[in-house]
């Protein structure tokens, strides 16, 4: 004799468990644990150039369907629940130039990563399963926003520089001085000279490389490349704020796996 399997068990794992959900038995098939056919799904909001809010989806989606305490799992090495990357713009094909005449925009919109969430999978499925495919901006939109991002990108990467480049400037500057101050190292006048010109002309060459990119940054529309919130402490030394500045910086998509309490 064959023992019945147990029913969670026996449901799927793509879509989180039915204790997750608020309404189980209006969305999913409570016996397979797959989304029911023909249910009614979400419209994401989009502004007036036509784009949506990732952060807006995201927050929408969870609250519409799960109870905020439900805290989501992965494991890295499980393929159903581990985190991945969601293009908030699908699909990909759709998005390529073979299907936009030849027109690399929408391919370079879409992999925007401003325009990527990366998510625990079953939530990436939810999005998928019960929300409804945004529609493609329009391209002189897309070009736009490709456009400000890439400006203020680059104005945002120059600003790391620099303050890297002044920092350890500052850093070799104050050691010179200290150095002076306990007489391992005696000054000439022609040295004092050279030394106070040079630091002079790269304070005033990098500072000013500091304004040009706070000001290209600044006229960039909002909402086309997000400010990281990064705390900062009063006992925090320079450089520690650069390598988290860095590390944002360097990212490929938009990381809402802490905002969803995955575990």
């Amino acid at each position: 004799m064959i023992e019945a399997i147990p029913l969670e068990n026996s449901c799927s794992r793509r879509l989180p468990p039915l204790e997750a959900w608020k309404q189980p038995d209006k969305w999913v098939d409570v016996q397979t644990g797959l989304p029911k056919q023909f249910i009614s799904k979400l419209v994401l909001e989009t502004d007036d150039r036509g784009f949506i809010d990732p952060d807006q989806v995201v927050e929408h989606v969870e609250d519409v369907f799960f109870w905020k305490d439900y805290t989501w799992p992965f494991e890295s090495d499980d393929l159903e629940t581990a985190p991945d990357d969601h293009h908030f713009y699908h699909t990909s094909y759709e998005y390529s130039p073979r299907m936009n005449n030849g027109s690399k925009v929408p391919k370079q919109f879409r992999e925007l990563p401003t325009v990527i969430g990366r998510m625990p999978r079953q939530f990436h499925n939810v999005i998928h399963d019960f929300t409804r495919k945004p529609d493609m901006p329009d391209e002189d939109a897309m070009a736009e926003y490709v456009k400000s991002y890439l400006l203020a990108h680059a104005a945002f990467k120059n600003l790391i520089m620099t303050a890297k480049n002044t920092t350890k400037a500052s850093q070799m500057f104050s050691l010179r001085q200290k150095a002076v101050m306990s007489g391992t190292v005696v000054p000439t006048d022609t040295n004092d000279i050279v030394a106070q010109e040079m630091m002079k002309d790269f304070f005033s060459k990098h500072f000013n490389a500091y304004s040009r990119s706070i000001d290209r940054f600044l006229i960039t529309p909002e909402n086309t490349l997000v400010v990281p919130d990064i705390a900062l402490s009063k006992a925090e030394k320079p450089h520690l704020l650069l390598k988290k500045l860095g590390k944002y910086a360097a990212r490929n998509s938009i990381n809402y796996t802490p905002l969803l309490k995955a575990s």
